[in-house]
């Protein structure tokens, strides 16, 4: 336990430096080792030596007799090739026969001198002991009659028989083996340290997607006391914290919510008697004028409340979570030019209005909307765009209708929204000018974006360059 604690609590910069010197130590002891290992698989083989000394004992056995070339097959099975190799020469140096090719010494004295002497012969190249001897042979009345040479390798390498480029690369490798076990080790190194820090970070991954899709409902379980452990834990805290802010926060948006639609409900019926006493004041005749002035400005004030607590409601409908669209077969072009006219009535010659309609769809049948909210987009646009347009201004509609989307653009000769206002005209309550009275609370673009986003659609503004705003607004078809 005491082991496991240790490891847990090391860091990630003290694992790594911990494999940094493992990696050396495992290397360099992988290193010796393959060396110690290739060495004695190098020197494994026959021992050439004990085929010199048969060799030798066979031809003194044989005398004069060995240097018939009939004799040579005998003699060289004593000396395979892969051992060793041997001539048959005259008491003059005179090759007769054997595996060793080309005249070794050039005179009976010459040979004379290397009779019984035991040399090192030539290693072509690569570091390997060879022996040779010079074996005399003697004739019956024991007189010198010529001489067997014999060259073995004392103990003979796999590598004995390979040309030089062979072993020479081999070397080379050898050499490279640090290299190669430096580059494994920390392969290894580098994969397990991965394997430990993949999984906090794929649960940091998921556990910031869950957030962005508003999950809050799960635990981060991961505990190692490391740098890792130290993040997901206070990415652990963060998201309670924020689950607990959130809570409260939905608590009491739930909560200003169903107040806002208690107080409409209840304003809605006294604000509905005023304003029926007042429009039967201003239908009775005979009334003095300052008594119609007043009843006038009770109408005028009753309705500005009645459609303040329509917006609220409106407000209150979209931000519930029951909220749902009532979609109806509708005529979409008809319906557009019905609304305009609606409008033209209601501004009388105060402000010119235009409309261009332009529907591209190949089949141009009915389409599936809510009315009622359509309805209400565009009695807010056209609301905003009145209130913000001068007398004998101008407002114009294009409507371009696709297959599956409405799209609808309102430009109007008012002064256009505040440049440094553009990115919260359409947040709720908004007002350029704080100080104005006007005829509505800043809902009206608010509740035109929520609605366009109900129905799958967006809400764009701007400011025309020859002057006025301009509202884009898309509705997708039910």
């Amino acid at each position: 336990m005491g082991r496991r604690s240790r490891r847990l609590t090391l860091s990630i910069r003290g694992r790594v430096m911990l494999g940094v010197v493992f990696i050396g130590l495992f290397s360099f002891v992988s290193t010796v080792l393959t060396f110690f290992v290739v060495s004695r698989l190098a020197t494994q083989g026959p021992n050439g030596e004990v085929y010199a000394e048969s060799a030798e004992a066979y031809v003194t056995r044989m005398g004069a007799a060995v240097l018939t070339p009939t004799t040579g097959p005998e003699l060289a099975r004593q000396l395979p090739p892969s051992v060793a190799a041997f001539q048959v020469m005259t008491d003059t140096g005179r090759p007769l026969y054997g595996t060793v090719k080309g005249r070794l010494y050039t005179s009976r004295a010459d040979l004379f001198a290397h009779l019984n002497e035991r040399e090192i012969a030539d290693g072509n190249g690569f570091p390997r002991v060879v022996s040779a001897r010079l074996v005399p042979v003697l004739s019956r009345d024991g007189h010198l009659a010529g001489a067997v040479y014999i060259r073995w390798q004392a103990r003979m390498s796999t590598l004995a028989n390979d040309p030089p480029w062979v072993a020479r690369g081999v070397l080379l490798l050898l050499l490279c083996t640090p290299f190669v076990y430096i580059a494994l080790y920390t392969w290894l190194f580098a994969r397990r340290l991965s394997h430990q820090i993949n999984r906090p970070i794929e649960m940091l991954v998921q556990a910031a997607r869950k957030i962005q899709m508003r999950e809050l409902d799960f635990v981060i379980d991961y505990h190692e006391p490391n740098e890792i452990g130290q993040l997901l834990s206070a990415f652990e805290e963060m998201r309670a914290d924020l689950k607990s802010s959130l809570m409260r926060q939905w608590a009491l948006e739930d909560e200003r919510r169903e107040m806002l639609a208690a107080v409409s409900h209840d304003v809605r019926t006294p604000v509905t008697i005023i304003q029926g006493h007042a429009d039967l004041l201003v239908e009775m005749q005979g009334l003095p004028d300052v008594v119609r002035r007043y009843a006038l400005a009770i109408q005028r004030n009753a309705l500005r409340i009645a459609r303040l607590l329509r917006d609220f409601k409106t407000v209150t409908d979209v931000g519930s979570p029951n909220f749902a669209l009532d979609s109806s077969w509708i005529d979409v072009v008809g319906f557009v030019r019905g609304k305009l006219s609606e409008y033209e009535v209601l501004v009388a010659d105060r402000v010119a209005m235009s409309l261009e309609v332009t529907d591209v769809r190949a089949d141009k049948s009915l389409v599936r909307l809510d009315v009622d909210r359509v309805a209400q987009i565009l009695d807010n646009l056209a609301s905003n765009a009145l209130e913000h347009t001068p007398d004998q201004g101008r407002i114009d509609w294009f409507v371009q209708i696709f297959d599956g989307v409405i799209e609808v653009r309102l430009h109007d000769s008012g002064p256009g929204f505040p440049e440094a206002d553009l990115g919260r005209v359409m947040q709720p309550f908004y007002r350029a000018d704080p100080a104005r009275s006007g005829d509505h609370a800043g809902l009206g673009l608010y509740i035109v974006r929520e609605l366009a986003e109900r129905h799958g659609g967006t809400m764009q503004v701007s400011n025309s360059p020859a002057g006025g705003a301009v509202v884009s607004v898309s509705v997708r078809f039910l």
